[in-house]
């Protein structure tokens, strides 16, 4: 198993749950081996997930006239699970992700 660390950058996010998000995928993006694995060093133990497969097609300039590029509208990408309300008590604190989608990336400022 090829095991590669996947570097986080303005196109790819990964969560607190370990979600990992792309922004929009480029063909080197295809693998047939995505999972995530946790290594817990004080109990010596290593879990692994089942492996997902990407594959990213390759963009077709058929598809589209010159007008209508391959743009996407900024958006925001929610991981599962995640509520649009919470209610916190005085003092507590609030964890706020935030994960662009589009084409380009829109800037999170």
């Amino acid at each position: 198993v090829d095991l590669r660390h996947i570097e986080q950058n303005e196109r790819i996010s990964m969560g607190t749950n370990g979600d990992l998000f792309f922004s929009y995928a480029l063909s080197n993006d295809s693998r047939p081996d995505y999972c995530c694995v946790a290594a817990f060093s004080s109990i010596r133990t290593i879990v692994q997930k089942t492996a997902m497969s990407v594959k990213v097609e390759k963009f077709k300039p058929g598809n589209y006239s010159v007008e209508a590029l391959p743009v996407r509208a900024p958006s925001l990408l929610l991981p599962s699970g995640v509520q649009s309300q919470k209610v916190l008590m005085k003092g507590e604190d609030l964890e706020l992700e935030c994960f662009p989608g589009g084409l380009p990336t829109p800037a999170i400022t």
